[in-house]
């Protein structure tokens, strides 16, 4: 993992008075943003479907068949667990509810 990153996490940790790396959820829709935040210790989200991952706008996702969406979707899916990832959500509009079973 490239020390950069992790550099960055932690100076906008710093920047936003964040003192336990516990307390961070990195959110990201590439596998290195997924790793970067396990590197530095904190929680992880990745973004699936409307990220870098599958890399398709929107108009070019919904012209797919369902079944070609949902192969795109578990594809995605298991490259983000199998880099660690400790949960992966479809869009960032999935993100409240697992933030709070993070606090959970």
């Amino acid at each position: 993992m490239d020390s950069r990153l992790i550099a960055r996490l932690i100076k906008n940790m710093l920047k936003l008075g964040v003192s336990d790396v516990k307390a961070v959820v990195k959110v990201d829709d590439t596998l290195n943003g997924i790793e970067e935040g396990l590197n530095a210790g904190g929680w992880t989200v990745g973004i699936a479907v409307t990220g870098n991952e599958i890399g398709l706008d929107l108009h070019d996702w919904q012209a797919l068949t369902l079944d070609q969406q949902q192969n795109l979707r578990q594809q995605a899916y298991q490259r983000f667990y199998h880099v660690g990832a400790h949960f992966v959500i479809d869009s960032v509009a999935d993100l409240p509810t697992i933030i709070e079973e993070i606090e959970q």
